[in-house]
């Protein structure tokens, strides 16, 4: 019965997050078409900017994952620990802030799926008006 609730709570994270992921693709969409002259062109483009902006995000999110940004959280860590020495250290060195990091990273939701996905639907909606302007051109 535990499963079960899990996998609900997951499948929001996800709807959520491609709501999010929707609503700043759009407008991201909406403020390069509207500054553009509104034509088919500008469209084509605007929908190119917004998916490139959603899977880079996505991408992003996935580094960010992996632990690449590990090393450089820890020395801003410690440097501020050095500059200001308010807060106890957490982790005697790298390796256990990595280990702890990456046993916090397991229990969390893969929502950068969803992100990926809408901005892959934006660049479906590049090829359709893409096809949609050569069409009208012959």
């Amino acid at each position: 019965m535990e499963e079960n609730k899990k996998k609900s709570i997951d499948w929001k994270i996800y709807i959520i997050a491609g709501i999010i992921a929707l609503a700043i693709g759009t407008g991201i969409f909406c403020l390069y078409f509207f500054l553009n002259n509104m034509t088919i062109v500008a469209a084509c483009n605007a929908s190119i900017v917004a998916g490139v902006s959603l899977v880079g995000l996505g991408a992003l999110i996935i580094l960010a994952r992996l632990g690449t940004f590990d090393t450089f959280v820890y020395g801003f860590m410690q440097l501020g620990s050095s500059m200001f020495g308010r807060q106890p250290k957490k982790y005697n060195d790298m390796v256990e802030y990595k280990q702890a990091k990456y046993d916090e990273r397991k229990e969390k939701s893969k929502y950068y799926f969803a992100i990926m996905i809408v901005g892959a639907l934006f660049f479906i909606a590049t090829l359709v008006l893409e096809i949609i302007y050569h069409s009208q051109l012959g």
